[in-house]
């Protein structure tokens, strides 16, 4: 999976999700948030089994997907990246999850734990 999208964007659309998803929890699959990158835009979704939030964003998808991740710690990745210039107003962030549990964007790499989208639903 392979995406574009403005860094200020997908850490609002990270940072709303943090109340909900569970910290501590036996399941761990509700600590994480699943993204889905269609055609033309990233659907970013989590739950708490009690009270969930689906969102969607626009993006420049390069490869569609599905990946369920720590909605923790991708937020700490992404605001951690380093900042591509776009455009005057904003910067973009280049963000690619490949089957080897890596998130690279601008320069970073990072590896962690990721679950399957199947165990999300």
């Amino acid at each position: 999976m392979e995406f574009k999208i403005e860094k200020e964007q997908f850490l609002k659309s990270l940072q709303k999700i943090q109340g909900i998803v569970e910290k501590r929890t036996s399941m761990p699959i509700i600590s994480n948030v699943l993204l889905e990158a269609t055609e033309t835009a990233l659907l970013v979704t989590a739950t708490d089994l009690e009270v969930g939030m689906k969102s969607c964003y626009s993006a420049e998808v390069i490869a569609p997907g599905k990946i369920t991740v720590s909605a923790k710690k991708l937020y700490e990745i992404v605001k951690e990246l380093a900042e591509k210039a776009t455009t005057k107003t904003g910067f973009s962030v280049d963000v690619h999850i490949n089957e080897k549990n890596y998130i690279t964007g601008n320069k970073a790499s990072v590896e962690f734990l990721k679950l399957k989208p199947v165990e999300f639903n």
